[in-house]
């Protein structure tokens, strides 16, 4: 980062973390929190620090079970993008395929890094049951994120071909 700690954007942190306790929400207060500390640590350079502190929330806030499956799977996200910025790849499969519904984007980002299409396709079968069952229970980005997974799994089953794009 330009400034590190001295960057204005650090007071832009404290921002967030005031208007997401104005909603009334614990879970927005605590993805709030925790995207505030992985962007602090990120800002100041210290990405290996951010993902482990990150992974410690998470995991507390799944043992304790009251955050829903969408925000952990959010917090999931941002961790395994901050993973794939370091260029730390296993670690960020490891970060996605850990999400109660895991994002199709960072599926994306993943084959795009280089990992391997195969396990990705393995985890993305496993989780279309749960976002077809999170997108009748009325989660209306749900609906676009299954869409987008089947025809993800269908373009790796097709051998990811180099000369199509991704089905995204």
């Amino acid at each position: 980062a330009p400034d590190g700690p001295e960057s204005p954007l650090v007071l832009l942190f404290f921002l967030i973390l005031a208007l997401a306790a104005l909603r009334f929400s614990l879970g927005l207060v605590w993805f709030a929190t925790i995207g505030s500390v992985l962007g602090y640590l990120l800002l100041v350079g210290n990405a290996e620090r951010a993902s482990h502190h990150a992974a410690r929330a998470l995991q507390w806030l799944e043992e304790e079970g009251e955050v829903p499956p969408e925000t952990l799977s959010r917090a999931h996200s941002l961790m395994s993008r901050a993973l794939l910025h370091t260029n730390d790849v296993l670690g960020a499969f490891g970060a996605w395929k850990l999400s109660p519904l895991p994002d199709w984007r960072v599926a994306v980002e993943l084959i795009e890094a280089g990992y391997d299409p195969q396990r990705v396709l393995e985890i993305l079968r496993a989780a279309l049951p749960e976002h077809r069952a999170f997108e009748a229970a009325g989660g209306a980005d749900s609906k676009a994120s299954a869409d987008r997974i089947e025809r993800l799994i269908a373009w790796i089953e097709a051998g990811c071909p180099k000369n199509t794009q991704l089905p995204v």
